[in-house]
């Protein structure tokens, strides 16, 4: 994740509903292990429909 991207990614403030996780630049299977968390994140989440399809927000402009 691009730097300036970090500060977009967090959407929850501390408290109840927030989990963090932190791998090291250097760990074992970074991506292996960072894919693994976003799957368990989105999967506690809910953001996966019946079909296992991806669910995701997006803005839409209304016509004017």
């Amino acid at each position: 994740m691009p730097a300036f991207a970090i500060g977009m990614a967090v959407s929850c403030g501390p408290g109840p509903g927030r989990r963090d996780a932190h791998l090291d630049h250097d760990a074992p299977r970074l991506v292996e292990r960072a894919d693994q968390g976003w799957y368990e994140l989105v999967s506690a989440f809910g953001l996966f429909g019946a079909d296992r399809e991806f669910l995701r927000a997006q803005h839409s402009p209304r016509p004017k």
